[in-house]
């Protein structure tokens, strides 16, 4: 691994932890849930005592958010 991509990486990190605190924290939370810790929607379904079709709902629009946070409008859904 090249010293470039480890501090481009290093740097991504920090930009996604950045753009995570933006969020609010129902949509840091399910995607705490989803993308870090790896649970199932079905699991967080259970957890967060929400249907289904919720999570799936909450989560598309938190990685929307996050998105937005990260390119700034850059990239469109």
């Amino acid at each position: 691994m090249s010293m470039t991509s480890s501090i481009d990486r290093t740097q991504l990190k920090l930009e996604i932890q950045e753009a995570m605190q933006k969020l609010s924290p129902d949509q840091r939370t399910i995607l705490s849930l989803r993308d870090i810790q790896g649970y199932s929607y079905d699991e967080i379904s259970k957890m967060l005592s929400i249907p289904l079709g919720t999570v799936k709902s909450r989560i598309h629009s938190a990685r929307i958010a996050l998105k937005k946070e990260i390119f700034g409008g850059e990239h469109n859904e």
